[in-house]
């Protein structure tokens, strides 16, 4: 059988419905976050807490939630072990995920070049927490000899698309938050839809990853 497309997974059911479960819920969390901050601005280290710790954190743990509901698809499969099944088959990898992911958040906004591209975090969070489920899902079929690294062409290809699908979101955001904006009377739509929407603009850079990774299994699984 040859292996999907892009594009067959991109507009596959169960792809569309795990991109729209995270962007309702990463824009319920800014919203509820936002008003929390606000709530307790006045006090120093609890609203460092809240915007440094709290919400990358519930970002990670929306953005776990739509690996879990895109696999196998992610990876271009339909018939791999149910992740839940990895993800408990050993002590700790849920842990290795999530921790995984919060550093990348804490981190990776400090680098030289990415600081000012901080809509890249969320991709290079879901390639690093994809690249894990992939090993542990290889594990799980009995396939050793995998590569993790796509090719060179792939990894332009992500850094090109990744700050131009980046950019791309935040203009959008910008069209539709104002119009929301105008029409609430209020400020803050902006950056919730952003939010929102950011990986329904950044999941093609991931699924170039992800798929490439698949395919070293597709005769394993199909």
């Amino acid at each position: 059988m040859t292996p999907p497309s892009l594009l067959d997974i991109l507009f596959s059911q169960r792809l569309l419905g795990a991109l729209l479960l995270y962007g309702l819920l990463v824009t319920a969390l800014e919203y509820f976050t936002a008003r929390l901050h606000h709530a307790v601005r006045d006090v120093g280290i609890t609203a460092w807490m809240v915007e440094h710790v709290l919400l990358p954190w519930c970002r990670v743990l929306a953005l776990l939630i739509f690996l879990v509901l895109a696999h196998p698809v992610l990876f271009g499969l339909y018939g791999a072990p149910p992740l839940p099944d990895l993800l408990w088959a050993h002590d700790g990898r849920v842990s290795t995920l999530i921790n995984t992911a919060f550093v990348l958040s804490l981190l990776l906004p400090l680098a030289p070049l990415l600081g000012n591209l901080k809509g890249l975090v969320l991709p290079l969070q879901a390639i690093a927490m994809s690249t894990l489920l992939f090993h542990w899902l290889a594990l799980a079929l009995g396939v050793n000899d995998v590569n993790y690294w796509p090719g060179g062409w792939t990894v332009l290809t992500i850094l090109f698309l990744a700050p131009l699908m980046q950019w791309l979101a935040q203009r959008v955001s910008h069209w539709l938050g104002g119009h929301l904006n105008r029409a609430h009377n209020r400020e803050g739509f902006e950056g919730l839809v952003y939010e929102g929407l950011l990986l329904f603009f950044q999941v093609p850079a991931v699924l170039i990853y992800t798929l490439a990774l698949g395919r070293q299994l597709h005769g394993v699984v199909a």
